[in-house]
């Protein structure tokens, strides 16, 4: 028995898909499994069908395939002139502006040159120098007279705050002294004017944290009594200047600036710093005073420092031989 292959067909009654033996040129009767209709199918017929239908997909397959390659290579050509048109279109126009900015940039090259030479030759040395004079002359003078213009870092512009108030004529003086205190002395300081036969005393006491860092509370940076003093009567010169600069030429005759810190009681007879007891004080560590006979010792030492507290001023208080430092 030869070997066949199979192909499907549909009924024509009910459209039932059907597998049947394929033969080249037999014509059968087929019986539908559903309905059971029974028809003629003819092999030869539907051979020739099918060929019919494999010709006509590879005609068009071809077709497709020749429009894919001719027609680019049919328009490129055009496409080709199209870009060269262009280019010959604005090549003058391109060459304009080239030669323009050529031109331009030559004209400014020529107009440096010019003034540089110009320069050189109107402005010779000594009349550089005596310009440069003239403008150093100039700027001195400004800075003496307090010119806000020259006042860059945070200081010296509190200290010309400090100036204006000084000249103000419309304050007592009391009112005046306590203002310019406020400014230059550090924040939360406390700060009395008390009135003395021929003038004034400033009182000054303020807190050594709010100029300094690792002081907060009773705890302190330092690890020996010595090295904590030494900080203290930096910072208390350096307010004492701040203070005095403004303030002399305003009857002042006595200014006392003393510097606080916390400390853990202990005891009558002395403190424990900085361990945290039940109890503890925000005490004046360090106080000096300063007489109005010492003033031009001042004008003569704008920038203080500790041998300018020891040879100038009067120590009116030093409680650092009754604390100690305890190193947690």
């Amino acid at each position: 028995m030869k070997k066949t292959t199979h192909i499907i067909i549909k009924c024509p009654e009910c459209s039932q898909r059907l597998r049947i033996p394929s033969f080249k040129t037999k014509t059968i009767t087929v019986c539908c499994s559903r309905c059971n209709t029974e028809f003629s199918f003819n092999y030869k017929k539907y051979n020739r069908q099918k060929k019919l239908i494999d010709i006509s997909l590879i005609t068009l397959l071809v077709f497709f395939i020749f429009l894919v390659i001719f027609i680019p290579v049919k328009w490129f050509p055009s496409v080709k002139g199209e870009v060269k048109e262009f280019k010959e279109k604005y090549a003058k126009k391109i060459s304009i502006k080239q030669q323009e900015f050529v031109d331009t940039t030559s004209a400014l090259s020529k107009d440096y040159d010019n003034k540089i030479l110009k320069l050189d030759t109107s402005l010779h040395r000594e009349k550089l120098k005596n310009t440069a004079l003239k403008q150093y002359e100039q700027e001195w003078r400004a800075r003496n007279n307090y010119d806000s213009r020259y006042a860059l870092s945070a200081r010296e512009k509190v200290l010309l705050k400090m100036a204006s108030l000084s000249e103000n004529g419309n304050k007592n003086v009391r009112e005046i002294i306590k203002e310019i205190a406020t400014k230059a002395a550090p924040e939360k300081s406390t700060i009395n004017v008390y009135s003395r036969k021929g003038g004034w005393r400033l009182d000054i006491d303020f807190d050594m944290s709010s100029l300094t860092s690792g002081e907060r509370g009773t705890r302190t940076k330092h690890h020996t009594v010595e090295s904590l003093k030494k900080e203290v009567i930096r910072l208390t010169s350096k307010v004492t200047n701040d203070i005095y600069k403004f303030c002399q030429d305003l009857g002042l005759e006595e200014i006392a600036i003393g510097c606080r810190h916390h400390v853990g009681y202990q005891n009558k007879s002395g403190y424990s710093y900085p361990n945290d007891y039940p109890k503890e004080e925000n005490i004046v560590l360090y106080k000096v005073s300063l007489d109005k006979k010492d003033i031009q010792g001042l004008n003569s030492n704008p920038y203080l420092d500790i041998y300018s507290i020891t040879d100038d001023f009067k120590i009116e208080k030093d409680e650092f031989s009754t604390i100690r430092i305890e190193n947690l």
